[in-house]
């Protein structure tokens, strides 16, 4: 069976968030966090990069209580998708964003996955403002059909949603410890340093290949391929079928470094595939992972705040090779393998288990939303 539809504006009211005065210092001095479309990247949200002061509330933003849904209406992002987020406490948002709070009779979390449901349908009418900057228009959610079966089977259906969704954000949390795990301890392995070598000495640098983008396609044709924007999510959304003997496959735990724009390094937490070009790979040799991974952490950051003065900022092989890697005594680095390999490869394990726990959510998330699957 198919549940009854309501429009959203009939069973939830829709609230706009903005932004305190920046010159006031006082009002981004305190605990609430302020969400902005930077913050929306995971579906349950308990914290933001921005904090604002109680004073703030009703001088610019606005609250958007436990249970609301988070949804970004203006933004370039939705060009390519739609970004939801379910806050587990109170906090503020900006002028970007919609908070929908529920109202009695729907339960706040089922609210929410059914609007996740219905992200194609809403991402069908994103449309432009007259500056370019793409949108969704209130009308488009508030006219936004919904389904409304008995509040006992609302209920079951976010539980069960919501069972998967809390084990996706605690393993994602674990893997985020991991990895601050393996930096504080490179941080204490590396006071022990009696010198340094230069990177391609402890290192092998591989770099990805030109692979041509009118082969390029979105329907899992061929091998996934890395591209910049793919390093921190772990999830390419181009395959290519494309053969070449330059290609560098990579596999999960592998560091790779993103050489346009930001300098960063990643631990590949997402399937094997190859890496396309502006992309490369940092393998040890005679070291780990993380320690190279760490220890290239701040000339990537120094590359990074050096280059001035055109409009994209690239890192070059001729940089890599001005790099230098600090050395500690061979009980040393043993000591810090033996406890940050394991680290490594529990994320890696651990992304792999959120991957197949999305896959059955996704799954999951329409049939039961329509009425099509139900729950007891």
């Amino acid at each position: 069976m198919n549940w009854p539809t309501t429009q959203l504006a009939e069973i939830a009211d829709l609230l706009s968030g903005g932004t305190p005065p920046k010159a006031d210092p006082r009002m981004w001095d305190g605990q609430i966090p302020w969400v902005s479309p930077k913050d929306m990247d995971r579906w349950l949200l308990d914290d933001a990069e921005d904090h604002v002061a109680p004073t703030a509330i009703g001088n610019g933003t606005r609250i958007a209580p436990l249970g609301a849904t988070l949804i970004v209406v203006r933004s370039m992002g939705l060009a390519s998708r739609v970004q939801l987020a379910y806050p587990r406490r109170d906090v503020a948002f900006n002028q970007d964003l919609k908070a929908i709070v529920a109202r009695p009779g729907i339960h706040p979390r089922f609210l929410f996955y059914a609007l996740a449901a219905a992200r194609p349908r809403i991402h069908e009418q994103v449309d432009e403002a007259s500056h370019g900057t793409k949108r969704i228009q209130t009308y488009v959610l508030e006219t936004l059909p919904i389904p409304v079966p008995p509040e006992a089977k609302q209920a079951a259906i976010a539980m069960v949603l919501g069972a998967l969704d809390d084990k996706i954000d605690l393993n994602q949390h674990t893997i985020d410890n991991c990895l601050a795990l393996c930096h504080s301890m490179f941080d204490l392995a590396s006071r022990d340093a009696v010198n340094s070598v230069p990177l391609f000495r402890v290192a092998a640098v591989h770099f990805g290949f030109p692979f041509r983008s009118g082969m390029f396609n979105a329907r899992g044709d061929g091998i996934p391929l890395i591209r910049i924007r793919d390093l921190q999510s772990g999830a390419p959304t181009v395959w290519t079928t494309e053969e070449s003997p330059l290609e560098t496959n990579v596999k999960p735990g592998d560091v790779l470094v993103g050489m346009d724009g930001e300098f960063r390094c990643y631990y590949w937490l997402g399937t094997s595939a190859r890496m396309n070009q502006r992309v490369c790979r940092i393998q040890p040799i005679g070291t780990s992972r993380a320690y190279l991974a760490e220890a290239l952490r701040g000339p990537l950051a120094a590359f990074e705040a050096g280059k001035t003065g055109t409009t994209v900022i690239h890192l070059n092989k001729v940089d890599l090779e001005t790099v230098s890697v600090p050395v500690v005594p061979e009980s040393a680095m043993d000591v810090f393998s033996r406890k940050t390999e394991p680290l490594v490869d529990l994320a890696v394990a651990l992304a792999g288990q959120n991957r197949n726990l999305t896959q059955l959510r996704d799954a999951l998330l329409p049939e039961l939303i329509s009425g099509r699957m139900t729950v007891n």
